[in-house]
């Protein structure tokens, strides 16, 4: 009997860890999240996290940031964080409604060409309808018309309101008029409310006159008839301008008067001269303000202080996320006055403000 017990225990033992049997058994577990972390940019930044917002206020923090980014350097900062940790899961709805929101917020700030490299790095399988609706919407915004096409084709039979524009426009773009102008007449009987796209479309196809225009929730469909219409609209740009580097000395003085000669208000040089200030305080001690009466002659800058700057408080790197990043870039771009806690948490998540700093100033 006892022989039998330790034969039994030896054995469980055995299987319990099969490392003492000699040899290591596998381990399969199912990885249902792809992570897209590979879109080559020239900087991987160090967040590990986007932290803990719902969705809903990581869409609404997104949209601000992305509507707000009006300068190529402030765009190109804030692309550079919604290009990272992205993650996809086929267990949860929610993870695939962040990566929406990152592509819609690059296609505003008018990067197309990542936006179909982050859609191209999701496997087949993970790939939604609102996947293919931005990825139509980054090739029309390249102007890559004849390929949105192709793509569009397939889905000829599709009930959906953004595949019926789609279609009708492809159709129309083909040279296919008759039938064009089948698929429009059966769209004026269904949508009877007015809609940008049909005054665009009627003059498209019919050279009926246009009213007034509201492009505030213009797709790329319309913007794109807008185009071949020769209605002429404005673009962003996000080329980076060329930028001088900062010299050992500032000459204060010559740029207020630079500033007032352009026409900018006192305010804003202000303003700018507070951001060259504190941005030389935090970062740049070899910047010697030494061409200038007095700093302590200029008044000092009254601005707006926003509630986010309550949100960056100084963390350490590794605690750092995305939405800091977010929040810290939504600040720079609303012409914050507390920018200290700003400025130090885009340096340590891999932001460098300098050039943000000089395309202000300049």
């Amino acid at each position: 009997m006892s022989c039998k017990i330790k034969t039994w225990v030896i054995g469980f033992a055995l299987l319990a860890f099969p490392a003492w049997a000699g040899t290591v058994q596998p381990i399969v577990e199912e990885l249902p999240t792809a992570y897209l972390n590979t879109l080559g940019l020239a900087k991987k930044l160090p967040f590990t996290s986007w932290g803990d917002l719902t969705l809903r206020q990581e869409k609404e923090l997104i949209d601000a940031v992305t509507n707000q980014a009006d300068t190529p350097v402030l765009r190109y900062m804030v692309r550079t964080v919604l290009t990272e940790r992205t993650a996809l899961s086929d267990a949860e709805k929610e993870t695939e409604e962040r990566f929406v929101a990152r592509l819609e917020g690059l296609l505003r700030l008018g990067y197309p060409s990542d936006v179909l490299a982050m859609i191209d790095l999701v496997p087949a399988a993970l790939q939604t309808e609102k996947m293919d609706e931005i990825r139509v919407e980054a090739l029309l915004s390249l102007r890559k018309w004849q390929q949105a096409c192709s793509f569009i084709h397939p889905r000829i039979n599709h009930s959906g309101l953004y595949w019926q524009k789609a279609n009708m426009m492809c159709l129309a773009l083909k040279g296919e008029q008759d039938k064009a102008l089948l698929a429009f007449s059966l769209w004026q009987e269904e949508q009877t409310r007015p809609l940008l796209f049909t005054d665009l479309m009627d003059a498209f196809l019919n050279g009926s006159p246009l009213s007034r225009l509201d492009l505030s929730t213009a797709d790329q469909t319309e913007l794109f008839l807008m185009r071949r219409l020769g209605i002429l609209f404005p673009e962003r740009k996000p080329d980076l301008t060329q930028i001088v580097p900062f010299q050992n000395a500032v000459h204060v003085e010559r740029l207020l008067q630079n500033w007032q000669t352009a026409g900018i208000s006192e305010n804003e040089r202000l303003y700018r001269l507070h951001v060259l200030f504190l941005y030389a305080q935090l970062f740049r001690p070899d910047l010697r303000f030494l061409q200038t009466q007095s700093a302590a002659d200029h008044p000092r800058f009254q601005g707006q202080t926003s509630l986010l700057s309550f949100w960056l408080r100084d963390k350490p790197q590794s605690d750092i996320t995305g939405a800091d990043l977010l929040r810290a870039l939504l600040m720079l771009s609303e012409g914050d006055v507390n920018l200290g806690n700003a400025f130090l948490i885009l340096n340590k998540g891999g932001l460098d403000v300098e050039a943000w700093v000089l395309e202000l100033i300049h």
